[in-house]
């Protein structure tokens, strides 16, 4: 099981530190993988989830474990031409082998306890 951290949450929603690079960095020094949101804006990739808000960089966005989120259809376009580990979907996701959570901390504890 991959144990995906949701844009660099543990043990709960934190809106004001979501999608920055530490939050980020935090996570994956943890060893969680982490989604991040994306956006394409003037040719700028900038992180956020409902507008574009932080500046990022391919080379961050290449990171191993973050797995990066296309908000729009340019952002998708950019990371797939720089071999950034991205994704795209406008409907829900049915078949998976991961799992990513707000609070996947908690996730993780309760499914190791319970082996």
């Amino acid at each position: 099981m991959i144990y995906i951290s949701h844009r660099g949450n543990l043990t709960g929603r934190k809106p004001e530190l979501e999608n920055t690079p530490d939050y980020i960095h935090t996570a994956l020094a943890q060893g969680y993988h982490c989604e991040v949101d994306v956006f394409e804006q003037d040719g700028e990739l900038l992180l956020g989830h409902d507008d574009a808000q932080t500046p990022i960089d391919l080379q961050t966005l290449r990171t191993s474990g973050i797995i990066a989120h296309a908000k729009n259809l340019e952002a998708f376009a950019t990371m797939l031409q720089h071999d950034v580990h991205c994704f795209f979907h406008n409907t829900d996701v049915t078949n998976f082998d991961g799992i990513c959570s707000d609070y996947i901390e908690q996730y993780k504890n309760d499914k190791t306890n319970s082996i």
